[in-house]
């Protein structure tokens, strides 16, 4: 029996969990294939008998790019599937969204597994907070190798299985702000607000580790910014000499931004330490 694990991860919390439930899967005699969906393409999907599906919430929503994947999936004839995510702090109706684009693929939904992940976004960072370091933890690794064998009685005895996906937090400011960074604002004005500064050195790293492709260099070696754009701002964080300046910066969304950091610091079940964010490098403060 075959099984095709297609993930999506930029800071390996979710190729972790990814790692951890294709092992336990291997152990039960299934060929296990892992594609990370930002380096590879999936061929051949329908010659999986069994399909998982991976990813990180972004601003409360799906990535861009796992959206699209998702919704390029040809039609799968009641293939068995199930999905997992990892998030810093919540994850909203992802799980309902991931789920409604499969049930449109035609596909059983054998479970859903959730994990947190270190949130190095940008902005929190430069408040000085990081949520769930060191997440997922060993806990979480092996709840995610439960879940994998969970999967496996599901299979068997489809009775088990468990349709109903509950957002994990309810506010009505988390559903704005998934569409405040919606693709065509991030297409149209985000993604033109990125800017480089003197001291770049041309190196090329922003453009090797973007997700969506979305940079170039120009003749001179300079960044430039298309219209295809995750606002994820990893091309910021990776600068070696802290040359790109971004939307992440402007005071319009400090509001938001500190609302974010208020509610997650209140929360006693999500992890932060306070931490300096200096030339691209997380210091940890005692």
């Amino acid at each position: 029996m075959k099984c095709l694990i297609a993930y999506f991860s930029q800071t390996n919390s979710t190729k972790k969990i990814a790692e951890s439930i294709g092992k336990e899967l291997s152990y039960c005699d299934w060929k296990v294939k892992l594609v990370n969906i930002k380096y590879e393409k999936v061929n051949n999907i329908k010659e999986y008998d069994l399909i998982g599906f991976g990813t990180p919430v972004y601003y409360y929503r799906l990535p861009f790019l796992v959206e699209d994947f998702l919704k390029s999936l040809p039609i799968l004839n009641n293939k068995p599937v199930f999905s997992f995510i990892t998030y810093g702090t919540y994850y909203f109706d992802v799980p309902t969204k991931i789920d409604n684009i499969l049930k449109g693929k035609n596909t059983i939904n054998l479970g859903f597994f959730s994990a947190r992940g270190e949130d190095k976004y940008l902005g929190y960072l430069k408040q000085g907070v990081f949520f769930s370091k060191s997440h997922p933890n060993i806990q979480e690794i092996n709840e995610a190798k439960t879940f994998a064998r969970s999967i496996i009685e599901n299979l068997t005895d489809k009775s088990k299985l468990n349709k109903q996906f509950v957002n994990n937090k309810k506010n009505i400011i988390y559903n704005f702000e998934s569409l405040f960074t919606n693709r065509t604002l991030i297409n149209n004005i985000y993604s033109k607000l990125f800017s480089v500064k003197k001291n770049c050195i041309g190196c090329g790293k922003c453009v090797e580790e973007c997700p969506q492709d979305n940079i170039t260099l120009d003749i001179k070696k300079s960044p430039q910014w298309s219209t295809n754009c995750e606002l994820c701002f990893l091309c910021e964080m990776i600068c070696p000499v802290q040359a790109i300046d971004s939307v992440v910066d402007m005071k319009i969304f400090q509001p938001i931004l500190n609302y974010n950091i208020k509610k997650g610091l209140k929360d006693d079940n999500i992890d932060h330490i306070k931490i300096e964010y200096k030339n691209g490098k997380i210091i940890e403060l005692d």
